[in-house]
C-alpha cells in the first residue's frame, strides 16, 4: 500500500463501530516496527450480495451497489517494507507528502526518504492514539496545512527569478574633457576658451553625470539547484554618455555672446571674398 495512491476514505462508515474493528493504531509493542498504524477505510463492492443482483437487474450504477467498507491498517514494519518495491512514481508521490509536511527536502534522496517515512508512520500512530479516525494522509496533510505547502506542488522544481537593478555614472576624463571643450570652442568661436569657460563646461558636466546615471536591469532565472538557466539585461537609462559630452560643449559654444558674431562672419566672408575675386 502507498500513502497517497491507494484511494481511501478516512471518516466512512465509523458512525456504525460494531460493523468494524475497534478503532486506533496500536502502540503497545516496544519495536515500532510492529506498530499498527490506521490507513483509512476502503470501499469493496460485495460480488455476492443479493443487493447487488437487484441494482444489477435495475440498471443501477455500480457507484449506488452494496458496498462492504472496511477498516485499513498496516503494521510500519510492513510498511517500511513496501518501500524498496515501489515504483519511481510512487517514490516521488510519496516524497512530495513528506515534503509538504516538512518531513524531507524536496529532493531529499530515497535513504533519506525512507528515514523520514518510518519517523512520519511512527508519528503518526502516536498521533491516532488521540483521534482514531486520523489517517495515516490525513495526518500529513493536516501537517503540510500548517506548512502552508501543497503536497501536489511541493516536490516540483523549484524555479524562481531575481532582478537587480544597477546605477553606474560615467567615468569622465577631465583632461579629455578639456581637450574636447577647447577644440570645440576653436571651432565654433575661432578662439581658445577663457579659464572661466572650461570651469563652467566641467561644473556643468559634472552635474549631469550625476544627475543622469546609467540604469541598467538584469534579471536572472533560476531552476532546480539555483542554477542560472537564463539572464536578460535591459538598458532602463543609457545615462549621461560621451555623445552627451560633446552635445555639452557645443552648447556652451552657441550660448556664448560672441557666437553669432563669429559665425556670421565665418559664414558669409568666404562668400564675399569669392564675389570680390570674380568681379575683379
Amino acid at each position: 500500500m502507498v500513502p497517497g495512491k491507494d484511494t481511501y476514505e478516512p471518516n466512512l462508515g465509523l458512525s456504525n463501530p460494531g460493523t468494524m474493528p475497534p478503532p486506533g493504531a496500536v502502540t503497545t509493542q516496544a519495536d515500532p516496527m510492529y506498530w499498527s498504524v490506521y490507513l483509512g477505510t476502503r470501499k469493496r463492492r460485495v460480488p455476492d450480495a443479493r443487493e447487488n443482483k437487484v441494482a444489477n437487474q435495475l440498471g443501477m450504477p455500480e457507484d449506488n451497489w452494496y458496498v462492504q467498507r472496511t477498516r485499513e491498517t498496516a503494521t510500519i514494519g510492513a510498511m517500511l517494507a513496501e518501500f524498496d518495491t515501489w515504483t519511481r512514481r510512487d517514490f516521488l508521490r510519496v516524497r512530495n507528502m513528506l515534503a509538504a509536511a516538512g518531513y524531507v527536502d524536496p529532493e531529499a534522496d530515497p535513504l533519506t526518504v525512507k528515514s523520514a517515512y518510518a519517523t512520519a508512520l511512527q508519528d503518526a500512530a502516536m498521533a491516532q492514539q488521540n483521534n482514531p479516525k486520523l489517517s495515516f494522509d490525513e495526518y500529513l496533510r493536516n501537517l503540510a496545512k500548517l506548512w502552508g505547502k501543497d503536497p501536489a506542488t511541493a516536490g516540483k522544481p523549484k524555479r524562481w527569478k531575481q532582478v537587480h537593478t544597477e546605477k553606474t555614472i560615467y567615468e569622465l576624463d577631465p583632461a579629455e574633457a578639456r581637450m574636447l571643450v577647447k577644440n570645440t570652442i576653436r571651432e565654433y568661436l575661432g578662439r581658445d576658451p577663457s579659464k572661466g569657460e572650461i570651469e563652467d563646461f566641467m561644473s556643468a558636466v559634472q552635474t549631469r553625470i550625476e544627475d543622469e546615471p546609467r540604469v541598467t536591469k538584469t534579471t536572472t532565472k533560476y531552476r532546480k539547484g539555483g542554477k542560472a538557466s537564463h539572464t536578460e539585461r535591459e538598458v532602463l537609462d543609457s545615462g549621461f554618455t560621451r555623445a552627451d559630452l560633446l552635445e555639452e560643449a557645443e552648447e556652451q559654444a552657441q550660448d556664448a555672446p560672441d557666437y553669432a558674431e563669429y559665425q556670421a562672419v565665418a559664414t558669409y566672408f568666404p562668400v564675399l571674398e569669392q564675389l570680390l575675386g570674380a568681379a575683379v
